[in-house]
């Protein structure tokens, strides 16, 4: 139904309809709502420095939102426009109303027939989707953590398929600051994209459940100037493995007896696959050092140097960005960053869509074994893919010597990993007499100063912190008697310094 009580608090869209790039936010703020143009607040201002990083110019894009409307001024008329259901905001900008849970609101399934009703007028090379609700809006998909970085077709009602490439919002970004270089990665091959109007995604061809014949000349008759691997585990066996010799090209190979029909025909199979990997040829895998130790305990294959791995490799090129964040503290919900994972760094050096929700839809018996082995295939083909991209990227930052360092770890520690180490059982079993010990004397200190107090208790412990005039610590808004916290309350009472973690 068309909407005109709120007509004179509408933010509407700004820039040419001719353009290479548009960009598609959630809602008006604060800030937009009063001047009535969008992203001109404080994730306006996060936008706009992200553009010029990266070279795209805001007044030559279109900029739009999903609801035209900041969502407490929304709320404060949806009854009189016939919206039911809608619950009251948490804060003056909460999207979140426009939801039932991971249900859109009528309102906002409207709101978003609109979008694209608007956006039919605009000629465009690439859509950015800034935030969830603009992903859902333009592709029917869901997580902006998954999907962002992927080139995605979206279907407008005239029939015409325009690129959407989804990013984080700008406002995420005010709430977790190691998001913004993840957007400006988004933004650039946004940038890169806007060049032509065609979606053009990496053609591999990824050959499963091969004959002993395709596995034999295609490991030994095709020229391999590197060797990518990637292997795919029960909880007690291999089910496959993945050899790539160019990103384009993957065999995925089962490895079961059951898909051979005979132990003997298996062992045939992994010898072609050991002889492969004992090549000279470099070795490249994602967390190389899980394949490694799987192929060595249950097939007793061990792959020849060099080895080389990608989560490594971006490490070394960008620990800031990988080191993870911890604040007990705090009661706001933090975005998980697995920025060395495969699927991350897939999303930055590859131009292939976000695949790995396959493997769950597998495991799920949504799918037969084709399924699971073109999975495996894809993983090794783009670990080769994103190999090529980090060694050029290790040059540029001039970090080759950091990884090459904690590569020659590698070998040591999988070692320790298959063999274990030494321990001198002597000095350990004093070391725990005396942690025994202290442990005995400390809380007989704690019981002499204040009573027949049980330090692994949680409910005795806050107790003493109240009873000590303490600020109780908290954690997701709750009391909490963690490690962290009694370290931090150590700083104003030493009683906590020593006591167990309950």
């Amino acid at each position: 139904m068309p909407i005109t009580s709120l007509d004179s608090l509408q933010v509407p869209p700004v820039g040419p309809k001719d353009c290479a790039i548009a960009f598609i936010g959630e809602a008006p703020g604060e800030q937009e709502e009063l001047v009535a143009e969008p992203f001109i607040g404080t994730s306006g201002t996060v936008l706009n420095k992200k553009l010029h990083k990266t070279g795209i110019r805001r007044d030559l894009s279109y900029i739009d939102n999903v609801v035209p409307f900041r969502p407490i001024t929304f709320y404060k008329h949806h009854e009189m426009l016939g919206f039911s259901g809608i619950r009251p905001p948490k804060a003056e900008n909460d999207f979140t109303i426009f939801w039932k849970g991971k249900s859109p609101t009528q309102a906002l399934i409207q709101y978003k027939n609109e979008l694209l009703q608007r956006l039919m007028s605009v000629n465009c090379k690439v859509i950015v989707a800034l935030g969830s609700s603009p992903l859902w809006a333009l592709t029917g998909k869901s997580g902006v953590s998954k999907w962002r970085g992927s080139i995605l077709p979206c279907t407008l009602p005239d029939g015409r398929i325009v690129k959407v490439i989804p990013t984080y919002h700008p406002a995420a970004v005010t709430r977790e600051h190691k998001l913004g270089a993840i957007v400006e990665c988004d933004l650039m091959k946004a940038k890169e994209q806007s060049a032509f109007s065609e979606i053009v995604l990496p053609q591999r061809e990824l050959i499963i459940a091969p004959t002993f014949s395709d596995i034999e000349h295609y490991l030994f008759h095709e020229e391999w100037p590197h060797c990518s691997f990637d292997i795919e585990t029960s909880p007690a066996n291999i089910t496959c493995i993945a050899l790539a010799n160019y990103p384009n090209r993957c065999m995925s190979i089962p490895t079961t007896k059951y898909h051979w029909g005979s132990i003997t025909r298996l062992h045939e199979v992994l010898a072609m696959v050991e002889k492969r990997l004992k090549g000279t040829e470099p070795k490249v895998g994602q967390n190389i050092s899980y394949d490694l130790q799987y192929l060595f305990r249950i097939f007793a294959i061990y792959p020849s140097h060099p080895w080389h791995d990608t989560m490594i490799m971006q490490h070394s090129c960008y620990p800031d960005l990988s080191a993870e964040q911890k604040d007990e503290a705090s009661t706001k919900k933090k975005i998980a960053l697995k920025t060395k994972s495969l699927a991350f760094l897939t999303s930055i050096y590859t131009n292939e869509p976000y695949y790995k929700d396959d493997l769950k839809v597998w495991m799920s018996g949504q799918s037969n074994d084709e399924g699971l082995w073109t999975y495996n295939a894809k993983d090794a083909a783009v670990t080769l893919e994103c190999y090529f991209e980090l060694l050029k990227e290790m040059e540029d930052l001039g970090v080759r010597h950091t990884y090459d360092f904690m590569m020659d770890l590698l070998n040591p520690l999988l070692f320790m990993m298959l063999y274990g180490i030494k321990v001198n059982t002597e000095n350990q079993s004093k070391h725990i007499t005396e942690m025994k010990k202290k442990l005995h004397d400390n809380e007989a200190i704690l019981k002499a100063k204040y009573g027949d107090i049980n330090p692994r208790s949680p409910k005795q412990i806050l107790a003493l912190i109240e009873k000590l005039g303490l600020k109780c610590p908290t954690k997701g808004g709750k009391p909490t008697t963690s490690k962290n916290a009694l370290n931090k309350l150590a700083a104003k009472s030493p009683e906590f310094k020593s006591m167990p973690n309950v």
